[in-house]
């Protein structure tokens, strides 16, 4: 692969797309280990390598660019909104007191919360910059799938050492301590990432709507004399049967439904746009009706196929077949997610919402809310939970945090905050749908993969709360500025389309 041809090729250029490429193919290392002591990332877990190209794209281009008057498109308006308001929000909320808690300070937290909201949006900013063009788009997502590919790939590696006992532990274990600062999961699949749910989400969140999209569109990235659609398709089996093997409750059903709904809206724009009605339509020839039944029968049975194996894979772990096995508890909600270990994620998300209750218009400030988690835990949480029993003895080091973005956000900035976060949100899914109308494959393409993110993204949230994760970012990106391409900022022309445009 080569970067997009311009007519100002030279090395600055070059230099911007290769560090580009760079920040893509290192997207699924999420905990690097080996960061100058200055960058003060020795106490966090969200370390992502792609940081160093990051920084280097920050110089190269999006400072310069901004510094410039560079436009950007009106769908980062409500984020930009956002970000300035909980920056303003988490100044005022320090000049109040608040006590330390162990080891950690006020000032201190707040200023690593407003960097981690940094590094997001650059992550998005950069990521809309690179793409919006459409030739560089498509490369983008080629780039991005050859990195989480070599995720892939070791994700097998390790699928094998559960499901097969082979290779040994320790020789891939040293492999992965090169680039995490965790040791290999015993029982799950992790990629290169701190936790199999972090995992998960790079493929539900960001490969897998692209691979999905490029399915039922029928928009292809690689051309068939060169085998893409092979590689497609391997990619897509290695993809989601590493997907199941991380194990991540969160992450398979966030696929599942994003890939529903994505479907569904796109089934509903096509018979939108289809002319006179069903009523008026050709009515197929007997031989086609036939070819026509074998197809879905054909489909009907890969898809149960392929549900068989996933629930034979996931009913060998423990973790997750707790879902089903505990099922006889389902009368008492707080009892059951104690018993399938999500008593933890609810305790601190209805300890969030009364910090949220206490101060609803701007919240704690950014970083502030673990310093309000314990005084407001439900009673419940310390008897049915270890997790939280753990968390509220005297001589817990650890630092709360809701483990929900919305939560999380909701505490920390208010209903202010959350509603300028939700207008982005909101503004991204009328984009999709806006893609989806327009009947072309490519913006077809786009608007799946869209919907299946964004999806993706509301239903991670719930169980991850860092901003400074790229997957996400990314994912917006990608579409933003796909959306900025053919929506904003031209009509494609003769000589802008891509392959199967």
């Amino acid at each position: 692969m080569k970067p997009p041809v311009s007519t100002h090729a030279q090395w600055p250029a070059r230099l911007r797309w290769w560090a580009w490429v760079a920040l893509l193919l290192t997207l699924p290392v999420t905990s690097f280990p080996y960061f100058p002591v200055w960058a003060g990332l020795g106490e966090t877990i969200v370390r992502p390598l792609a940081l160093y190209p990051l920084a280097l794209l920050l110089v190269l281009d999006l400072v310069p660019y901004l510094l410039r008057g560079g436009r950007l498109p009106r769908i980062t308006a409500p984020l930009l909104w956002f970000a300035l308001v909980a920056t303003v929000a988490t100044a005022v909320a320090l000049l109040g007191p608040t006590p330390d808690l162990r080891g950690q300070t006020p000032p201190d937290r707040a200023f690593r919360a407003v960097v981690t909201l940094a590094i997001g949006l650059s992550f998005y900013l950069t990521t809309l910059r690179m793409t919006a063009d459409w030739d560089a788009a498509r490369r983008s997502i080629r780039w991005m799938w050859i990195g989480v590919g070599i995720a892939v790939a070791w994700g097998l590696v390790q699928g094998s050492r559960l499901l097969f006992r082979w290779p040994s532990y320790i020789p891939i274990n040293a492999v992965q301590r090169l680039l995490s600062v965790r040791d290999l999961h015993l029982t799950r699949v992790s990629g290169f990432a701190y936790e199999p749910s972090w995992f998960a989400d790079q493929l539900a969140g960001l490969a897998l709507p692209f691979l999905i999209a490029s399915v039922i569109t029928g928009f292809h990235l690689f051309t068939p004399r060169r085998g893409g659609r092979i590689l497609e398709v391997l990619f897509l089996a290695a993809s989601l049967l590493v997907l199941v093997l991380t194990y991540s409750r969160g992450g398979l059903f966030a696929f599942v439904l994003s890939a529903a709904v994505a479907w569904l809206a796109l089934l509903g724009f096509s018979r939108a746009r289809a002319p006179g009605g069903d009523r008026h339509a050709p009515q197929p020839r007997k031989a086609g009706r036939a070819n026509l039944m074998v197809r879905i029968g054909g489909r009907i049975l890969l898809v149960a196929g392929v549900l068989a194996a996933a629930g034979t894979l996931l009913s060998r772990s423990g973790y997750f077949s707790l879902l089903w096995t505990r099922l006889g508890q389902a009368g008492d909600l707080r009892a059951y997610l104690a018993s399938v270990g999500g008593g933890s994620r609810l305790a601190l998300a209805e300890a969030a919402w009364e910090v949220f209750e206490e101060r609803p218009f701007t919240g704690v400030g950014l970083g502030e809310s673990g310093f309000y988690l314990l005084d407001h835990l439900p009673e419940w949480a310390a008897d049915r939970d270890v997790e939280i029993r753990s968390l509220v003895v005297d001589t817990s080091i650890a630092f709360p945090n809701p483990k929900n973005l919305w939560m999380r956000l909701l505490a920390e900035t208010g209903l202010i905050g959350v509603l300028l976060f939700g207008s982005f949100l909101v503004a991204f899914l009328l984009g999709c749908l806006c893609l989806l109308s327009q009947g072309s494959p490519r913006a077809r393409f786009i608007g799946v993969a869209g919907i299946m993110s964004w999806v993706a993204i509301l239903l991670e949230g719930v169980s991850l709360d860092s901003l400074a994760l790229p997957t996400m970012w990314v994912a917006l990106g990608i579409t933003s500025g796909s959306i900025w391409n053919l929506l904003e900022a031209r009509k494609p022309g003769p000589g802008t389309s891509g392959e199967n445009a």
